[in-house]
């Protein structure tokens, strides 16, 4: 709501809500009532401008790397809808200035400002603008990770966003060629949507220069296979807070401001024209990753039990071949073999482990508590994906432990392995017979690792159906480009290397193999 300026006779107008005045350049800061946590972390926050109201209201998008001048745009937008022309003496500043001590929290937290009680000849609805930090930063990949993670949170709250008129990338107008970095993070954003987001994405130029002609960051953007709307909305207002006495500058920067009105007036305009898409798709597309996700954690070691199972088989069967005299002389005689083991270890964060099969079923679970565990990513139709034995959901629990697998090496002697393999056999046992018998559960541990890998192709498959970006396929070249620019980080480097044989993995899932025997995932005679 706007009031009548009391100090002078300037005719400006100032907020009764949160003291905002053309008269000082304010900074937006948590008042009561005005900023809300939609999480525990603080990582996903609503601030508040006006009183709220049920009027039409557009919700957008704005994402882009470090250092586009994105929380400069976002200022400008809310002094556009707020009534602010260039002649004023003062700004408003809806995102305060970045503090260099952030904490880690602060620099991938999503917010959402709703701006409310301005609907008018400029902007004839609210709107709620969805900030994200900086992508592609020093902190490097975890970091993008966790904004993205954000992201899903707040369209999956209760009290969060859940439906969306555009999504907006904002680049500079002198990119003729996006950079690696660029395209991971607009795939790895494009990755969260629905296909039916398509016709909402925009491209929010900056740093732009005045005339009709294409920019070259649209260019860019549609060399880059990203698919954005052809519309030039081009911003210049580097002079945003700054005012000079140059006659010649001010006419410059005069005419920079026109030219983001201009960009807005039809900014504005296609939000009124563009379908408000709900975030529903979006939803099952965030469940199904975190599905695929959980199936990745969960077969990763399965099938390494299963490929050392089969190491362990044709250890024994060779020593079957080599000690064939002694077993046809029916005498006993030892030898080691290596197999694995699970040991439970303590973790900082909660995890889902199978009571029956004694093994993790799920990492870092944080949604599902322990009453509603069949909500777990890892469990489908109350059964568990991942567990041998597909366990029902109640005979899981949430617990801070996971169980890790340790190699083990054991004595056995022939007639352990004889009463192990040689049942139901009857009568005398051969080395053959044994042997016959090992090759079978050989091939029995082919086909379960083949099974276990069945799980995340149908989920690769459905998302190649729903997903705007089934497959972000920078990643792996974009983690290879950390990598490198990783020498002294050990720890950094080997958590990079194990995020890359993810990606890998998932990238080769493709929904042509889906039913094909996956014998590359197998050991081979």
């Amino acid at each position: 709501m706007l009031k009548q300026c009391q100090r002078c006779n300037c005719g400006g107008m100032f907020m009764l809500y949160p003291s905002l005045t053309r008269h000082e350049l304010i900074e937006i800061h948590p008042v009561d009532n005005i900023k809300v946590d939609l999480n525990e972390e603080g990582t996903v926050r609503r601030w508040t401008v006006g009183t709220k109201n049920f009027k039409p209201n557009k919700t957008v998008l704005l994402m882009g790397a470090t250092g586009v001048g994105k929380s400069t745009l976002i200022n400008y937008i809310a002094n556009y809808i707020l009534g602010v022309n260039f002649e004023d003496n003062k700004r408003f500043k809806l995102i305060p200035d970045e503090k260099k001590s952030q904490t880690a929290s602060q620099t991938t937290a999503v917010t959402v400002y709703e701006i409310f009680g301005h609907e008018g000849d400029r902007v004839p609805f609210s709107v709620t603008i969805i900030d994200t930090p900086g992508f592609g930063d020093t902190n490097g990949i975890e970091q993008d990770q966790l904004i993205t993670k954000n992201l899903q949170e707040l369209f999956e709250s209760k009290n969060g966003v859940h439906q969306i008129d555009a999504v907006c990338f904002v680049v500079r107008e002198d990119e003729v060629r996006l950079t690696l970095t660029q395209r991971y993070i607009f795939d790895s954003i494009l990755s969260i949507f629905g296909k039916d987001i398509e016709k909402n994405i925009l491209a929010l130029i900056t740093f732009a220069s005045r005339g009709n002609h294409p920019p070259p960051a649209l260019k860019a953007i549609k060399e880059a296979g990203i698919p954005c709307s052809k519309e030039k909305l081009k911003f210049n207002i580097t002079s945003f807070t700054n005012r000079s006495a140059d006659p010649q500058i001010i006419t410059n920067n005069k005419r920079n401001w026109a030219m983001g009105e201009k960009s807005m007036t039809k900014f504005i305009n296609l939000l009124t024209t563009l379908e408000t898409r709900s975030l529903q798709l979006t939803q099952d597309v965030l469940a199904e990753r975190r599905h695929l996700e959980a199936c990745i954690d969960g077969i990763e070691d399965q099938l390494k039990i299963t490929l050392d199972k089969q190491i362990e088989l044709k250890e024994i069967q060779n020593v079957l071949k080599e000690n064939k005299d002694l077993i046809d002389g029916l005498k006993d005689f030892e030898f080691v073999v290596t197999t694995n083991e699970f040991v439970r270890i303590k973790s900082e964060k909660m995890a889902t482990n199978c009571n029956n099969c004694g093994m993790t079923c799920h990492l870092r679970c944080p949604l599902a508590p322990q009453k509603l565990l069949f909500l777990c990513d890892a469990i489908r139709n109350r059964q568990c994906k991942i567990c041998p034995g597909k366990c029902s959901w109640k005979d899981h629990v949430k617990e801070k432990v996971v169980y890790q697998m340790t190699p083990k090496v054991v004595k056995k002697t022939y007639n352990n392995i004889k009463c192990e393999y040689g049942q139901g056999l009857g009568g005398t046992i051969t080395a053959e017979d044994m042997e016959e018998k090992i090759q079978s559960e050989i091939e029995e541990s082919k086909d379960k690792g083949n099974k276990l890998l069945e799980t995340s192709y149908k989920c690769v498959a459905r998302l190649e159906e729903i997903a705007l970006r089934p497959n972000p396929l920078t990643a792996e070249e974009y983690i290879d480009l950390l990598i490198h620019r990783e020498t002294e980080n050990i720890n950094r480097v080997k958590k990079l290397q194990e995020m890359k044989a993810k990606a890998l993995l998932i990238s080769s899932m493709t929904k042509e193999k889906l039913g094909k025997k996956m014998k590359g995932w197998t050991l081979h005679d």
